[in-house]
């Protein structure tokens, strides 16, 4: 997914988020690595949604899919496209390992994704 629009902090100019448009003016709040945080809004909530949730769903606990694999990481860094994650799920073979991915948007699913 690329990103329509960066969405940066006030004073440092950091990534914070970005904002996917899909058309008929709504837009996916994505978070610093392009992973989704919640269902389509406008563009404003979009950007409101990003600046409040867009840095602190870094800490929460995220879900790795591809395939049928599945498990639960924490992201340990983060920019556009890029995220690098430890493996959090105690039954993975891989517990505890770093891991990375350059298709997050597509990998990631925050654990709260559309509860605000």
């Amino acid at each position: 997914m690329t990103p329509n629009r960066l969405v940066r902090r006030d004073g440092d100019a950091e990534i914070i988020g970005s904002l996917h448009a899909l058309g008929d003016g709504l837009f996916i709040p994505c978070g610093p690595h392009g992973a989704p945080l919640a269902s389509p809004m406008s563009s404003d909530d979009a950007e409101l949604y990003v600046r409040r949730y867009g840095l602190e769903s870094l800490m929460d606990t995220w879900l790795f899919q591809q395939g049928e694999e599945q498990y639960s990481c924490k992201i340990i860094e983060a920019r556009p496209g890029y995220a690098r994650y430890q493996i959090t799920d105690y039954g993975h073979a891989d517990a505890f390992t770093i891991q990375e991915s350059h298709d997050p948007a597509n990998e990631l699913a925050w654990s709260r994704h559309d509860r605000p």
